[in-house]
């Protein structure tokens, strides 16, 4: 069976770009600070000191100029580490990137609009309204901004952004994988990029009660990571180097959101971990490590706490990593840069065991699983 390899790696961070980055939160670095925020158009606590993990490069650019910013950066990065030589450009090559479905956005305009107030929620494009509208703006402009801005050595010959928050790597990497095995494309750039400290972003989780002064239960933090996947065929004709591989995939629904006041029993995040252990031979016997999207709020501690009623008992004694303890909650980037936390954890031995878990969890009801083996 032609696998499908992990060969490439690029972020930008809090900590810094992929290997900077995995070393410092291997070390237990963060760099959460005070952000500098006006809320004088809002109704908040005066006084409020509000904690993010802020790219340092960002300073001054928010919505679309923002993600840019993060996104070049990420793509520079990968193409820095893969070290290809001048002359050479890796040929068929697609482009897959996931975003934020504005969730916290479209959850405050539904409040305003049941309690009847006549302040629209606060829009990350000017002047449309729309949904539909916002997802072609970003799919006209987004790719041909960042491939024009990034220096990479690739023909990007398919591209598409996704809107599928946190467990959108699976989204990403099912595509990829797909186009590869029908001969569309010969590898694939997947990838999130997100800014839970935009200031737009901020103002929403204020008014949705998740920067209170008392418990600031959110801690924003922004980032983007990309991975380059492809066949180990064409990994081998290249003569490139194997990171990791994925081993298994899997998804479920939710069927309530993460603001639906309702009892929230973990069984779909469960799910998906069992429909991913379900396809190793093994019956995930070789992991020996645990990377989530938990982010500490009421929602992902119950959730994951009663998925582990759910899951098997060896799973219950395994070191757990939860990348938003470095690098802040960074939404649609969270599963990629866990991701490169596991292959530079390879990479440096420090992760020993065959394979890692990864899951993912978005607001909205999707979950994800997956699982990174060692190619070493």
């Amino acid at each position: 069976m032609n696998k499908t390899i992990i060969s490439g790696c690029g972020m930008t961070t809090s900590l810094g770009s992929y290997k900077t980055a995995c070393a410092a939160a291997r070390a237990g670095i963060s760099r959460a600070q005070k952000l500098s925020v006006s809320f004088n158009d809002i109704d908040v606590d005066e006084g409020i000191s509000i904690i993010g993990n802020p790219v340092w490069n960002t300073a001054g650019y928010r919505g679309f100029g923002r993600l840019v910013r993060l996104g070049v950066g990420a793509l520079n990065d990968l193409n820095e580490n893969l070290a290809i030589p001048d002359s050479y450009s890796l040929d068929n090559t697609g482009l897959i990137i996931n975003l934020s479905n504005n969730y916290f956005e479209k959850q405050l305009e539904a409040d305003l609009f049941n309690t009847g107030q006549a302040e629209p929620a606060v829009e990350m494009i000017p002047n449309t309204e729309s949904t539909v509208l916002k997802r072609d703006y970003f799919f006209n402009k987004l790719i041909p901004r960042l491939l024009d801005l990034a220096d990479i050595q690739m023909n990007i010959v398919h591209s598409e952004v996704l809107f599928k928050n946190e467990a959108g790597i699976i989204d990403s990497i099912q595509k990829a994988i797909e186009m590869i095995k029908d001969n569309k494309i010969r590898r694939c750039i997947v990838g999130g990029i997100d800014s839970l400290v935009d200031e737009n972003t901020i103002k929403c989780l204020s008014r949705l009660n998740f920067l209170n002064k008392s418990c600031q239960e959110i801690i924003p933090g922004e980032g983007a990571c990309f991975l380059l996947v492809e066949s180990e065929s064409a990994l081998e004709e290249r003569n490139g180097m194997k990171l990791a591989s994925i081993g298994a995939l899997s998804y479920a629904e939710e069927p309530y959101h993460m603001l639906f006041e309702a009892p929230l029993k973990g069984k779909a995040l469960a799910q998906a971990i069992q429909n991913t252990l379900r396809q190793l031979e093994n019956g995930g016997k070789e992991i020996g490590l645990i990377v989530g999207s938990f982010n500490g709020t009421k929602y992902s501690s119950t959730e994951w706490g009663n998925c582990l009623i759910n899951v098997p008992q060896y799973l219950h004694e395994l070191p757990s990593w939860f990348p938003t303890e470095f690098f802040g909650d960074t939404g649609a980037a969270v599963g990629f840069i866990s991701a490169c936390l596991v292959c530079r954890g390879f990479a440096r031995n420090y992760i020993r065991s065959k394979d890692t878990l990864v899951w993912a969890s978005s607001p909205e009801g999707r979950k994800c699983s997956m699982i990174i083996r060692s190619s070493y």
